[in-house]
């Protein structure tokens, strides 16, 4: 009964004292075991972070890798770099005003500094250039808008495919575009027109030896055996000079297969011994400080121990890298620099900048930067020592422009490069106020044939000179014809037979040159009192119609 009174005294809980009791003692015992596993889970928790993040990071290193070794691959191959900016199939975006690619060596500098002064010609503010592995851009501002150009510094290969691709809008190279490449770009029209082809500068590569070493000159054939090894010893081609050679040049990447020193080498391979170093000024200091040196690079000789070579091709005139011989491309190491843009779906700025590179603003770019500027000029020159008596009397007296004229190869039709020396010309002879009877045109030809024959081709070359100008208001008052003389170029091989098919023009002084001043109706008989005095290949008067007419090799 007491243990019955005991348990009947304990007090009384109502129905909510009680669920509340069972709800703490419910709370507690979970709060208990949460935080047993919880400690537990945490650890868990942020291990299985830990791995996941390794993953991620794992993942995320192997991408990287991916797209830097594709980036190296690309690289390598010369090609366009995939990006944003240049992607497949992507057109360009709006604050891009156009993008160009094309060889390392141009896009480093010259492309850019045009870029960057084109810009400012034009009203933009704030122009800047910045660079992010192989790709330069130039930047500014506009109307309230900030613009862009861009440039790949690639190869004309992968200029040519990335404009294949829609990738880029122009292409810079120091190679005329092929036919293949030209085929697959017809969308944007002719390649090989004066509107899609535009010739602003010229590449120049220098060969250059140890002040010490007494020659002077060299065949390009034998810097061919040189670069080979067949020649190791400068004894082999000098009574002055004997001592291993030992060979440096420029590291000229891809382009290398397609440049002048895969030329000269032809079918041969460069010897293993040569020395590839990165820039021109690393050539020219380690030629100055080897006398056994001969160095090849895009820059001429410009501070003590080095001195440039004179070079000539087979049977050929020898020619200084100066000014002269490389505006008229006699001297052989010269290339033209092109730059290719599409004539239809194209960017108006680009065909815009095209003119400003090939405005006086533009060639002084190119020149300061070490191009070949075209710049009209004319020049008194020493005639050849195997020019004809007539051709040599007539040089001292007269001065010779400094652009050869060439034709497309097989036709009697002038190239790109000469279409534009004539403009070009015409404003130098306006500007200048000189007569046109002045003027005297020289016709040449290859060595292939009889030389009646090359006489008659070298009359027909100039006579097709002396219509484009009477077109421009400039007919001459002079024709002549010197056939196969003064080869510039190796007429043992068709690039060299290129060459030397060209008219020369010339400036004599005023009044008029020799026999100017006789003038006749191209229809009618020339009555001369001392015919048998002309020289053979001079014509005055109208030249006759050749419309459409080819001119066979010769």
């Amino acid at each position: 009964m007491a243990d019955d009174n005991s348990f009947s005294n304990q007090p009384k809980k109502d129905w909510k004292s009680a669920m509340d009791d069972e709800n703490e003692l419910g709370k507690k015992k979970p709060r208990r075991k949460t935080g047993r596993l919880g400690f537990l889970g945490w650890s868990m928790v942020f291990m299985g972070a830990v791995i996941i993040g390794g993953i991620a990071a794992l993942l995320y290193l192997i991408w990287s890798f991916q797209i830097e070794s594709g980036a190296k691959a690309a690289e390598d191959a010369g090609l366009v770099p995939v990006t944003a900016d240049f992607a497949p199939g992507r057109p360009k975006s709006a604050d891009v005003l156009f993008r160009i690619a094309g060889g390392k060596r141009e896009g480093a500098k010259l492309f850019p500094e045009l870029a960057n002064s084109w810009m400012r010609a034009r009203g933009y503010t704030s122009v800047t250039t910045s660079t992010e592995r192989d790709t330069i851009t130039v930047s500014g501002n506009k109307d309230g808008k900030s613009k862009r150009i861009l440039i790949a510094k690639s190869s004309a290969k992968g200029g040519f495919e990335g404009m294949i691709q829609g990738r880029v809008e122009g292409v810079f190279s120091s190679r005329p575009i092929e036919s293949g490449e030209a085929d697959r770009l017809s969308a944007y029209g002719d390649m090989f027109g004066p509107q899609n082809e535009k010739v602003i500068g010229h590449d120049i590569s220098f060969v250059y030896v140890n002040s010490s070493n007494p020659i002077t000159n060299m065949n390009g054939e034998t810097l061919g055996r040189i670069l080979s090894g067949e020649i190791t010893d400068w004894s082999e081609i000098s009574d002055k000079k004997d001592g291993e050679i030992t060979i440096k040049v420029e590291n000229l990447g891809v382009d290398k297969n397609l440049g002048i020193l895969a030329k000269i080498l032809g079918e041969r391979e460069m010897v293993e011994t040569s020395k590839s170093l990165e820039t021109p000024d690393d050539v020219l200091g380690a030629v100055a400080r080897d006398s056994n040196a001969i160095g090849f690079s895009h820059k001429p000789s410009s501070f003590g121990g080095v001195k440039n070579i004179a070079l000539n091709e087979r049977n050929a005139g020898t020619f200084d890298p100066n000014d002269f011989n490389i505006s008229t491309e006699a001297y052989p190491f010269t290339e033209r620099l092109y730059l290719y843009i599409g004539s239809s779906n194209a960017a108006p700025e680009l065909a815009d900048f095209a003119d400003f590179a090939l405005s006086p603003a533009g060639q002084e770019i190119v020149k300061k930067l070490g191009f070949g500027a075209q710049q009209v000029a004319a020049s008194s020159i020493k005639a050849p020592v195997d020019a004809p008596n007539d051709y040599a009397d007539f040089s001292k007296n007269s001065q010779r422009m400094n652009f050869d004229i060439r034709f497309l190869q097989g036709a009697n039709e002038l190239d790109n490069k000469a279409k534009a020396d004539l403009i070009r010309f015409q404003a130098f002879v306006q500007k200048q106020a000189i007569d046109p009877k002045r003027i005297a045109i020289f016709g040449f030809a290859d060595n292939v044939g009889a030389q009646a024959t090359n006489l008659g081709l070298g009359q027909s070359r100039a006579e097709a000179v002396s219509k484009k100008l009477s077109e421009i208001g400039l007919a001459p008052a002079l024709i002549r014809s010197y056939g196969d003389a003064m080869a510039v170029g190796a007429n043992a091989y068709e690039a060299g037979r290129i060459k030397n098919r060209r008219v020369e023009v010339w400036i004599c002084p005023p009044p008029a040159c020799p026999l100017m001043n006789v003038v006749v109706d191209n229809s009618k008989p020339v009555n001369l009192p001392n015919n048998n005095d002309i020289p053979s290949g001079v014509h005055f008067g109208r030249p006759p119609s050749n419309d459409g007419a080819d001119a066979p090799k010769g």
